[in-house]
């Protein structure tokens, strides 16, 4: 009779906690993650001017309204720039991305996010020289990506995902020549359910 109530025990537990995993109204994901970024300048009479690369790490959380979208937000540091006739601007920013999040494919381990981001500008440089009083403070853009999601047990999976930033406001303080951000990323992050 034990036997057979810890059995049934069991089985009650894990269906408890297999449902509790489901991606439903009122779950949230937490993502901690970090990515390789290239990124450039774009506008008018804007430098020739190579990719940067750098990296970006922060954290995202998922709010799930069903199971097929969610509301994405969080923090990251994005290091953005170019580099040009053999120097190298580094802008930092400080990026708060506010994106619906779609969630698709038979077992929803695809998702489509796009949105806005606004950055603030952490620090400026071109090769190690502090410009920052240069640069606008405050950057918005469009920020969107794709993800997939591999299990890793009920509750924990890895996401790969790409992001791409594309700048809308001028990173210069001066007005002439007017120039944009622009940049995307490859990320890994650990999804955590709770």
């Amino acid at each position: 009779m034990i036997k057979r109530n810890i059995i049934l025990s069991i089985i009650l537990l894990s269906s408890a906690i297999a449902f509790s995993q489901e991606r439903s109204k009122g779950s949230i994901e937490i993502v901690p993650n970090i990515g390789y970024t290239e990124s450039s300048v774009i506008g008018n009479n804007s430098p020739q001017t190579n990719e940067r690369l750098s990296y970006q790490i922060g954290i995202i959380g998922d709010y799930y309204f069903n199971g097929r979208w969610s509301f994405r937000s969080g923090l990251s540091k994005y290091n953005m720039g170019a580099e040009s006739f053999g120097s190298d601007l580094n802008l930092s920013y400080l990026n708060i991305p506010l994106n619906a999040n779609w969630h698709f494919g038979k077992t929803r381990k695809w998702n489509l996010n796009f949105g806005v981001s606004s950055g603030f500008l952490m620090s400026a440089d071109i090769d190690g020289r502090n410009v920052k009083s240069d640069y606008n403070s405050f950057q918005f853009g469009l920020y969107f990506g794709v993800g997939y999601k591999i299990k890793i047990t009920e509750n924990i999976r890895i996401l790969l995902d790409v992001q791409t930033l594309l700048g809308f406001t001028q990173i210069l303080k001066s007005s002439y020549p007017v120039w944009w951000n622009i940049g995307g990323g490859y990320n890994i992050g650990w999804v955590f359910l709770f």
